[in-house]
């Protein structure tokens, strides 16, 4: 193959990667306040950590015990939704930004079964400082259905997002472009 065949073979790939990158798809995902995340599973107050079908932005959702409660107040929390990729001593770590692929419950009464411990919560501090992460609900909380059932919904991104090796196929073609065009100039 030629250089100027080779070329436009590695622009056009790369355009193609870059203008037809498949966007992901919303979802609905629902988690189990059970060990198995089955509806008669064995119930748990710090669930497994469960992989999410596809990536999500990362960070807490705190469901509230009622409307008077406060995100800034966890004595007024019910249960806490991590989405994240790392875990510290069995408990998921929220994580910044569209980069979490896992996700964990934790319910009133951490390890301990003790109705109030919410040990195993994250500090007010922490989950207040994932400003675009965190959602508070209230009961009825939208995202929970009877029978202790937790329903994620995932919006599909706003546009397509340009896969890295797309952005160096095109860089590479048109680099190359360019130089043979300087070479021909001179």
């Amino acid at each position: 193959m030629s250089s100027r065949a080779s070329v436009l073979v590695s622009v056009l790939v790369g355009a193609m990667l870059l203008f037809g990158a498949v966007a992901a798809q919303a979802f609905t995902f629902d988690i189990y306040e059970t060990l198995q995340n089955t509806p008669t599973g064995t119930p748990c107050e710090i669930c497994s950590i469960l992989s999410l079908p596809e990536t999500v932005f990362g960070g807490y959702v705190i469901l509230l015990e009622s409307a008077s409660g406060s995100l800034a107040n966890q004595s007024t929390w019910s249960d806490v939704l991590i989405f994240g990729n790392t875990s510290s001593n069995g408990i998921l770590q929220g994580s910044q930004g569209f980069d979490a692929t896992l996700i964990q419950l934790l319910s009133d009464g951490c390890a301990s079964g003790t109705e109030g411990d919410r040990s195993c919560f994250p500090s007010a501090a922490l989950v207040q400082s994932f400003p675009n992460a965190v959602r508070v609900e209230t009961a009825p909380p939208t995202i929970y259905d009877a029978g202790n059932i937790y329903r994620i919904f995932s919006d599909a991104p706003e546009g397509q997002v340009p896969q890295p090796m797309a952005l160096v196929l095109l860089g590479f073609g048109l680099a190359t472009v360019g130089a043979i065009a300087r070479r021909r100039a001179s």
